[in-house]
């Protein structure tokens, strides 16, 4: 059936949250150095590189997405987050195809109190036709978004845990890093494995 739908505060399109998505949040001053001094698109950049190189060490070989590379969503699909790839948003190019499928999508939100990034990385093939129904579009675009987007699970040569992908992603020099004016909290959100949610803009239900 439909899901509910709970509002995000950090925007952008609707985003299917469950098992299959691994979610985060970096909590940072607004004098980091990262954020300070660059524009919003390239505020992301060290979070794409710091993304593809844990990856890399999964063996699964992905690229950060520059700006003048970005893919704006199709209009027909524009009401769902992983459609289309903005700036240093991290892709995998299909070897079949060569078409660029996101794998990890970003969003922030700033404050006087500072900023707050946040990140989700499809861990498993993600039931977008559930998303499609809940916000009243027809399956073949659910199966259109299912073929710009791609899974952890289907490109990594071994099994991957949502502990030990996290344990990579705070190595040293990735998401933390030492000095007052470049300090971060780090969030991860392991959802429930029963839970599913439409953030849209989000969704919150229970399976039965």
């Amino acid at each position: 059936g439909r899901l509910p739908l709970v509002k995000r505060g950090a925007g952008g399109g609707a985003v299917l949250v469950g098992p299959w998505l691994l979610s985060a949040s970096l909590l940072l001053p607004l004098d980091d150095p990262r954020m300070a001094t660059t524009s919003v698109a390239d505020s992301y950049r060290w979070l794409g590189e710091a993304m593809v190189e844990t990856l890399a060490e999964l063996g699964v070989t992905a690229r950060a997405v520059p700006p003048a590379e970005r893919i704006p969503a199709p209009e027909r699909l524009a009401w769902a987050c992983f459609a289309g790839v903005a700036p240093w948003e991290v892709v995998v190019d299909d070897p079949t195809t060569g078409v660029a499928r996101k794998l990890v999508g970003f969003a922030q939100r700033r404050s006087r109190h500072g900023v707050l990034l946040a990140l989700g990385v499809l861990v498993q093939p993600a039931p977008w036709r559930l998303l499609a129904q809940t916000l009243g579009h027809p399956v073949a675009l659910a199966d259109e978004l299912a073929a710009t987007t791609v899974d952890l699970a289907s490109v990594s040569p071994r099994p991957v845990s949502n502990h030990d992908f996290l344990a990579l992603s705070k190595a040293p020099g990735r998401f933390l890093c030492a000095g007052t004016a470049c300090r971060a909290q780090f969030l991860a959100g392991l959802l429930p494995e029963r839970s599913i949610s439409i953030q849209v803009v989000s969704v919150v239900a229970k399976l039965h």
